[in-house]
């Protein structure tokens, strides 16, 4: 370290620059004090309108997702549900009702009025394999008639269907599809005196308006979330079609019930320019169905496929700040929109609450020319200490590098160059973050020594399958079948090997070399389950998998998760060993993130290792264990970006919990 030259203390500096700031503040006048507050508060108030601005298209933008979050999660639901239903159903026990004779009918009419009730669907319908209605809920004295003549677009979704393959999509469908089903009428339009007409008086917005007005639209068409899924007899033949929907035309739930979420705002759905089913009320109290985008609206959403937002004044003079983006079908062909109004009054009180702040603030200032003097050692005071809390940066600087070379980040180094003893201590600092680096790298070679000599035994048994089989395969009189099958064991031995030297290597270097994937956690431990339930069975564990209705989107690197479910089942698995017990897993979602449950009634864990379970070499009551199955479980959930946690009180069993972040997509 080079020697130190000539330099100011620190106490000397601070002593300077308070004497020169006291000096400099005395001598402002008060008129210029006066007119910086002036500027000061014009460029505030300014900055703050900007700011509620920003904060209002956000809002829209923000709602406009969730309307189009409420109708995806709808169609969902339908969706699901329906396939849910029919997977309860035994193979073969649907389609043999289906070409059952008219006495089951009434029978089979009731089972589907109750499905269409429960989901609150449209239309509720089976066809055979050539559209040709079999069965409907909403109509059940009328069959034999064909949805495919009435709608030959759907042709494509039957013919995945005769396939076996489930099909949901929203689309746009002639109402003539709908003429037997009694649903409701479509071509009332209730809501406005004159239907077709557009409720905008004038759009404010940097588009340019066409010449020529909007086409008034008539309904001979209808806005549906659908569901077309194969009904198999018992060899898993498709034999028949279910039809299922819901129609948006006049449907106001979706949008009363993102009325209900977003308060003070409105919601709407266009088929095409026509709205069809929208939260927006007239002064008579009637619904704002029938009307028409504006002709700018039109050309930006449904002409070029842009989402568009800006202000509509409305004929009462209300004024709406609007955002409206395109919707799709399931070809990406733009046939309506969706549309999210705030009024422009519901940030009326901000501005006024700004402007108010803003003139009373301005109307004070002349209170400041009597306390001048007082107000220039106040900012005198303030100046140095804003200037010695930089000086005093560098004491920041080194309490953070104290901190994070505490925390095991021995490669941190400070950065200090002040010229003073500071810079020696960060030196000082430096130094010894290089010797505990040092020290680490010793410590963590002799953890990978003792790792190597614990896990040897792991490799015994793959290396014995390997020895035992090997042999065997230069038996010339092997069949095909029973070399590929001696084959099949060596391979999975060498992968088994493979994985145990990855994970010591992975555990070595302290980090996870992950595969992350979107998954679905339900169907995960879905697929884990029989594995787990034929495990636990041998040693007469009673095994429970609860997993939520809806998905839990995550990322995930499946086998190195299965590794964590593995051993912390085998953990479960050895405590109930002798005693026999009950094992459960179950996933929820809690906030943001995803939680997975893993329950046993067993002993539960000795207190004097509790505090120690997840780290390396810790183990109780495993005669061949290695201390190694938590901390690895806790290094892979980690690298996942989640956490595990445990709780065992004595003699009541233990839960471990596994916390995972979910997947927005």
């Amino acid at each position: 370290m080079a020697a130190p030259g000539p330099r100011w203390t620190i106490r000397a500096k601070l002593t300077l620059i308070f004497m020169v700031t006291l000096l400099f503040f005395s001598l402002i006048s008060a008129v210029a004090f006066s007119g910086i507050l002036s500027l000061s508060l014009q460029q505030q108030l300014r900055f703050s309108l900007l700011q509620t601005e920003a904060q209002a298209q956000k809002k829209v933008q923000k709602d406009l997702a969730i309307l189009a979050s409420i109708l995806e999660r709808q169609r969902e639901r339908v969706h699901s549900s329906l396939e849910a239903l029919l997977a309860q159903i035994p193979p073969g026990e649907f389609a043999a009702q289906i070409v059952a004779g008219e006495l089951a009918r009434r029978a089979r009419v009731r089972r589907l009025q109750q499905v269409q009730q429960y989901l609150r669907l449209s239309l509720l319908t089976v066809t055979d394999l050539e559209g040709r209605v079999l069965i409907r809920a909403t109509n059940p004295q009328r069959y034999g008639d064909s949805v495919l003549a009435a709608a030959p677009t759907l042709e494509p979704l039957w013919e995945r269907a005769r396939q076996g393959q489930a099909t949901a999509a929203l689309g746009c469908l002639p109402a003539e599809v709908l003429r037997f089903e009694r649903v409701l009428p479509f071509t009332a339009l209730p809501g406005v005196t004159r239907p077709g007409d557009s409720l905008v008086k004038q759009v404010r917005s940097p588009a340019r308006p066409r010449r020529n007005a909007v086409a008034k639209p008539s309904l001979t068409e209808v806005l549906m979330y659908f569901s077309v899924l194969p009904v198999r007899d018992e060899r898993g033949k498709a034999v028949a079609v279910v039809w299922a929907g819901e129609v948006l035309n006049h449907t106001q739930h979706l949008v009363d019930r993102y009325h209900s979420v977003v308060l003070n705002s409105h919601a709407a759905v266009y088929l095409g320019p026509l709205c069809i089913a929208t939260s927006r009320t007239l002064p008579n109290g009637r619904r704002a169905v029938g009307t028409v985008m504006p002709p700018p609206v039109v050309q930006a959403v449904l002409e070029n496929g842009q989402n568009w937002q800006g202000d509509l004044l409305l004929p009462w003079g209300e004024e709406l700040l609007t955002a409206y983006q395109p919707l799709r079908d399931g070809q990406g062909k733009i046939i309506g929109a969706l549309a999210v109004g705030t009024p422009r009054s519901f940030f009326a009180p901000v501005l006024r609450a700004l402007e108010q702040s803003t003139r009373l603030l301005a109307a004070r200032t002349h209170h400041l020319w009597a306390t001048e003097v007082v107000l220039s050692l106040l900012l005198a005071l303030l100046v140095a200490w804003l200037v010695a809390a930089r000086l005093s940066a560098p004491i920041r600087k080194l309490r953070a590098g104290a901190q994070r070379i505490g925390e095991g980040d021995f490669d941190y180094r400070l950065r200090i160059r002040t010229g003073d003893e500071l810079q020696d201590l960060a030196e000082t600092f430096n130094e010894m973050a290089a010797r505990l680096k040092e020290a680490q790298r010793s410590d963590r070679l002799a953890l990978v020594g003792r790792m190597a000599s614990t896990i040897i035994h792991d490799l015994k048994n793959p290396l014995t399958i390997i020895r035992g089989f090997t042999p065997l395969l230069k038996n010339a009189h092997l069949s095909e079948a029973e070399r590929d099958e001696f084959t099949g064991y060596v391979l999975d031995a060498s992968e088994h090997i493979t994985e145990l030297v990855e994970d010591l290597l992975d555990f070595a270097r302290g980090e996870e070399k992950l595969n992350l994937q979107p998954d679905d956690l339900g169907r995960f431990l879905t697929d884990l389950a029989p594995s787990l339930e034929h495990d636990l069975a041998r040693v007469d564990v009673q095994f429970a998998l609860y997993l939520p209705e809806d998905p839990l989107p995550v990322r995930l690197d499946r086998r190195k998760m299965q590794r964590v479910v593995f051993n912390l089942t085998n953990n479960a698995r050895e405590a109930l060993e002798e005693s026999g017990g009950r094992f459960t897993i179950e996933a929820t979602r809690e906030d943001r993130q995803a939680v997975v449950r893993f329950r046993d009634n067993g002993p539960g864990i000795p207190e004097e290792i509790k505090d120690r379970l997840f780290e390396p070499f810790v183990t109780h009551g495993k005669p061949n264990g290695t201390g190694l199955g938590l901390a690895i479980c806790k290094q892979i959930v980690e690298a996942h970006g989640g956490r595990i946690e445990v709780t065992s009180p004595p003699g009541q069993g233990t839960e471990f919990r596994v916390f995972l972040p979910l997947y927005a997509g």
